[in-house]
């Protein structure tokens, strides 16, 4: 998704479970001044989702896809607005090309295990560890529609004000055919996040 003209570019880099359509209300907000870069990484929104044989499922990857991706559209530089899974490829751009990087936005992106709440971490570790059916498991139950639904409703004060749409179109791309083992291989590369 790319709208808007001749603002600055604004790179949108979304978080899990979601796609560029967590950005839905704010797109139009800031495509009046900004021209807005909103890509769909590799198994989520609109995106394609090869199977694993054929696509590497890392954060790498994904950094190499989008950074191709925004020289196709001509965004020789940009602001970076990361969030959750966008904070992973949106470090590694900034790494990779520091020359491009002209601001950058924050939101729920951890760039330190420190800064992880420590209950997801020990729910990761012995999937890092040691990949089996037991330790994937934990990992399996974040991807039902319960659990997409407590994402946009825990510790929410205005429950009210929220959109099933969020957690229905989130879920709608969860359950598409071989997403699961797609989601698994990003789960468990996420440890490479850890090491940068």
């Amino acid at each position: 998704c790319v709208i808007g003209g001749a603002g600055p570019p604004l790179l949108l880099l979304h978080g899990f479970p979601s796609s560029s359509h967590m950005y839905r209300n704010l797109i139009p907000r800031l495509a009046t001044h900004y021209r807005v870069i909103a890509p769909d990484y590799p198994g989520f929104g609109y995106s394609s989702a090869p199977t694993l044989d054929h696509f590497a499922y890392t954060f790498g990857a994904v950094t190499d896809i989008v950074d191709h991706f925004t020289q196709t559209v001509g965004a020789k530089n940009y602001v970076l607005f990361m969030q959750d899974y966008g904070g992973p490829v949106g470090f590694r751009l900034a790494v990779k090309h520091p020359e491009r990087l002209r601001g950058l936005i924050i939101q729920n992106a951890v760039a330190n295990v420190e800064g992880w709440n420590p209950d997801v971490v020990k729910q990761l570790s012995p999937f890092w560890v040691k990949r089996n059916a037991e330790t994937e498991k934990p990992i399996r139950d974040i991807l039902t529609p319960d659990a997409t639904k407590f994402e946009y409703t825990h510790g929410t004060t205005r429950p009210d004000k929220l959109s099933p749409d969020a957690w229905t179109v989130d879920q709608a791309g969860l359950d598409r055919p071989g997403n699961v083992d797609i989601q698994l291989q990003y789960f468990h590369d996420y440890q490479t996040n850890v090491a940068l």
